[in-house]
């Protein structure tokens, strides 16, 4: 880039302290193609925008100028760029409440900033035109670019994918690219593992960012009709009476989650508080009027969990935080085990019980916490049922849990029969107590719940503490071998099982 051009950008106020960004347009055999780069210090991103009948492709380069290597943040696969087609408009939010009804509507308005985030565009190859995707290899550290070095990649957007375009036109929209610095040289903050969105705060100040209006390389009107927004559908809501004054009711601090879902038979809002165990539920036609309304009752109050400092199982050496503090544990009162066995699942759809048995009688079950150094809120690093006082001698191996849905519980089979006939009744049915189960989660902030699932039977439900993935089941036991724990390790610790 010439030092005129430099100068002429600096005297139209386009240069920033920290970044110099250009663009130009010009046209090829295949249509308009739009340059646009950036730099920080010595660090240049460039990006080449193009469209075809069906996608926007997006060619990218990095380069380092500079005298010594820098460290960039990869994605999950190894590449360095993020491109996401982003809005410039947005819905409205409607109107301001106070109190509870602006606490619960404030998670009403994070779902419809949410669907309204960036499109991501896909990774493809390198001087192909065919769509499939490169290699993917998970790095463990950030990646060395050298000095003099640079790197290419190769973008699309399938316009049939493009939400952005499809909700407010390709006038609206811009199409993004983004270079992240790494803070620590040994450990990546993947570019993908935020939602897109939502790593502005966590990127400020390492970021190169460089962006182009879609409608330079293509023109299209949005498709979507126009509809009223969640925010504004939940204004109307309030309209009825009866809820407004319940939601207002309910301490603003208590609320955990709402949700407003525009379905083709209506309107479908629920909020949980932390004071009832059971949502609040309400219908209402599509215009948020005939509202039918559904609260919890005196039945449906939560429970209050015991709360003592966080303690290891017995007998296990920690080797590793990773981290982690212990905070708490949380005590979700009793298991109910009619035969004395066991079973951890996730869905219960064909539950085997462990190859541990135990007095048939109830058992007292808990959680324990742990929060990340720099986090400000606890997750499940294990959850422990408690099988005999008698001190622990020895732990085995005696199972695990796949998890896809971010939490495991544990049951009698007794207890998974009734589930699972349920699945094998009614499909409805059987969703609608998995429904109820989460909310009672949701209620005790997503750490563990106590589930009555019929009279006689229960489980407690957890959330895993790294999300979906497997995890180990260990059995304790005393000097005569008999059981004495059952613990399920959500490996946010690393410990070394005697």
């Amino acid at each position: 880039m010439s030092r005129r051009l430099i100068a002429l950008l600096a005297g139209a106020g386009l240069v920033a302290a920290a970044a110099l960004v250009w663009t130009s347009r010009h046209d090829d055999a295949r249509g308009s193609v739009v340059d646009a780069a950036g730099e920080r210090r010595g660090l240049v991103l460039r990006m080449k925008v193009s469209a075809t009948s069906g996608s926007l492709i997006v060619h990218t380069r990095v380069e380092n100028r500079r005298s010594r290597p820098v460290r960039l943040e990869p994605d999950q696969c190894g590449r360095v760029t993020e491109v996401v087609l982003a809005r410039t408009r947005f819905e409205p939010r409607g109107r301001r409440w106070s109190g509870s009804l602006r606490a619960v509507k404030k998670y009403i308005l994070t779902d419809q900033r949410l669907r309204q985030d960036p499109d991501r565009f896909a990774p493809r190859r390198l001087d192909e035109r065919s769509s499939e995707p490169p290699p993917c290899e998970r790095p463990e550290r950030p990646l060395e670019l050298g000095a003099g070095g640079s790197i290419d990649e190769r973008w699309e957007l399938p316009f049939s994918s493009a939400e952005a375009i499809h909700a407010v036109g390709s006038a609206h929209s811009v199409v993004r690219a983004e270079i992240v610095e790494a803070r620590n040289r040994a450990r990546p903050q993947y570019l993908d593992i935020f939602m897109t969105g939502e790593a502005e705060a966590a990127r400020r100040g390492r970021n190169l960012r460089v962006e182009t209006p879609a409608s330079s390389v293509v023109e299209r009107g949005p498709t979507d009709a126009e509809a009223p927004s969640p925010g504004e559908l939940y204004d109307r809501l309030l309209a009825d009476t009866a809820l407004r004054t319940w939601v207002a009711a309910q301490p603003a601090r208590s609320w955990r989650s709402s949700e407003l879902l525009q379905m083709p038979e209506g309107l479908r809002f629920k909020a949980v508080t932390a004071r009832y165990e059971r949502a609040l539920r309400a219908t209402a036609r599509s215009d948020a009027t005939d509202v039918e309304l559904h609260v919890p009752t005196q039945r449906d109050r939560a429970h209050a969990f015991e709360r003592q400092p966080g303690t290891l199982p017995p007998g296990v050496k920690l080797v590793d935080a990773r981290g982690y503090l212990m905070t708490d544990d949380v005590f979700a009162g009793d298991l109910v085990l009619p035969s004395g066995r066991i079973v951890v699942d996730e869905l219960f759809v064909d539950p085997r019980p462990l190859k541990v048995r135990v007095v048939p009688r109830a058992y007292p079950v808990h959680a324990t916490l742990a929060r990340y150094r720099s986090g400000s809120s606890d997750d499940v690093a294990f959850a422990t049922l408690v099988l005999s006082r008698k001190p622990t001698v020895r732990w085995r191996l005696v199972g695990g849990v796949a998890v896809d849905g971010g939490t495991a519980a544990v049951t009698s089979p007794e207890g998974a029969h009734v589930l699972e006939a349920r699945l094998r009744r009614d499909q409805a049915r059987w969703d609608g107590v998995w429904d109820r189960m989460f909310d009672s989660l949701t209620a005790h902030d997503y750490k563990v719940t106590n589930f009555a699932l019929d009279r006689q039977f229960n489980l407690a439900l957890f959330t895993s503490g790294l999300g979906d993935g497997s995890y180990p089941v260990y059995a304790g036991f005393d000097t005569a071998g008999r059981p004495t724990r059952i613990v399920v390790d959500f490996l946010l610790l690393h410990f070394k099982w005697r």
